[in-house]
């Protein structure tokens, strides 16, 4: 969704763009209020950022359900994200896997991963 999506009033967009917002400025129990209203309503991109928070707190259990609920709607982006939690959970198998699968959703970003899901360094990192 984009600020002109938001600009246009697409509620969807809005609400992204304050838990973008939110999440920027470190009020992540304000970012979570957003997304969990979103998420309720079927937006994988609420979905998304709740398993951004609960990883951010360490809450591993939560981040992979939340990324889990966000790919069965739809949301490829999720794929990415789940295989970066495994990633740094120390699970380079499951990473690899879902880099993967993202990648052959047309997450582009996503085609960099499993290199560094088998310790190879990518672009300098």
């Amino acid at each position: 969704m984009s600020e002109v999506e938001a600009s246009e009033g697409n509620p969807d967009a809005i609400r992204r763009n304050a838990i973008v917002a939110a999440i920027a400025g470190g009020d992540l129990l304000r970012a979570h209020e957003i997304a969990i209203r979103g998420a309720a309503s079927g937006d994988g991109g609420c979905m998304q950022a709740l398993a951004f928070i609960a990883h951010t707190v360490g809450d591993f259990r939560a981040a992979e359900t939340w990324y889990q609920k966000a790919i069965k709607v739809g949301d490829i982006l999720s794929m990415g994200g789940l295989g970066l939690l495994y990633l740094v959970e120390d699970n380079p198998t499951r990473a690899r896997y879902w880099f993967e699968r993202a990648a052959e959703s047309g997450d582009s970003d996503a085609l960099f991963n499993p290199a560094r899901s088998r310790g190879e360094r990518v672009y300098g990192n």
